[in-house]
């Protein structure tokens, strides 16, 4: 009998590309809450935004002129910067390609790492807000509350924010990786989740069968990685309005200007914003900076 190590060099192993594993992709849950626009360049531009009114409405008494009121405006001025990359291909490898090509693979990687670039933009915008008030703080600190103490001090803090001048306007909830989990594992005294996945009774809310996101009511928080962990890291609570991030669609290119390699590159430009400081509070789940 011929034994199946007599016929190697017959038998070589077999590609099998449709089966390719690739790195992991990104999602983007900041990119999703906040408001989005298109930059094409570098140009920077202005928003108009309102800046202040005063005595525009009020008691008319008869017969008497009412006092003209005030109206001032302004504006803010937004620069995109670029995000670019570059990786060096020998000739060797672009010319025999592969199955799936070494390119096509290079280049992937190359979008997950602009996504992930553009999560951390804004992220480094939220954290990076000097006024982020809760309704008569500072900063609203939960300081470490688990369990039902926690999910009360949450829902009280999205019960007040009706009374905020004007009423909620704070649709958009980014967790981070502190604040999330443990609204996740809340449970009672007798083990039972308070925010469960299925089948939600006498409850304040459930969590997402993909446990991505967690609602209290009808306010839904999304699990935001770029937030990250640790005392650094805090949570947000924003009206989507007030929070931009504009984006060109990454440029490829490829230069084949040497004969040795061959160049391929990323090219694109970003901006973030946030039009009023106001309507962004923000939300600490740490003890350490009580």
């Amino acid at each position: 009998a011929v034994p199946t190590g007599n016929v190697t060099a017959l038998n070589p192993a077999v590609s099998r590309p449709e089966l390719f594993v690739p790195n992991l992709s990104y999602s983007t849950p900041l990119w999703d809450l906040v408001s989005n626009g298109t930059v094409d360049d570098a140009t920077p531009f202005t928003i108009p935004k309102f800046s202040s009114a005063t005595g525009l409405v009020g008691a008319h008494t008869q017969g008497v002129e009412p006092t003209p009121g005030t109206f001032v405006a302004t504006n803010q001025t937004i620069t995109p910067t670029p995000l670019s990359g570059k990786i060096e291909i020998n000739r060797e490898v672009w010319d025999q390609g592969g199955s799936p090509q070494a390119d096509q693979i290079i280049w992937a990687e190359m979008l997950n790492g602009w996504f992930e670039a553009r999560e951390a933009r804004i992220a480094a915008l939220l954290n990076g807000i000097a006024v982020a008030n809760t309704q008569g703080g500072a900063e609203l600190n939960f300081a470490g509350a688990v369990d039902a103490a926690l999910v009360d001090a949450v829902t009280n803090y999205l019960a007040g924010l009706q009374f905020v001048r004007g009423g909620n306007r704070f649709t958009a909830l980014a967790l981070d990786g502190n604040l999330f989990p443990a609204l996740v594992n809340a449970k009672d005294t007798t083990g039972r989740k308070l925010l469960p996945v299925l089948g939600p009774t006498n409850a304040q809310g459930q969590v997402s069968g993909a446990f991505d996101r967690v609602a209290l009511g009808g306010t839904e928080g999304r699990a935001a990685w770029a937030l990250g962990t640790g005392n650094a890291a805090n949570s947000y609570n924003f009206v989507p309005t007030s929070v931009w991030a504009w984006s060109s669609a990454p440029r490829k290119f490829t230069f084949e200007y040497q004969i040795k390699s061959i160049d391929l590159a990323i090219w694109g430009y970003m901006a973030t914003a946030c039009t009023r400081d106001s309507d962004v509070k923000r939300l600490d789940y740490t003890t350490a900076d009580v």
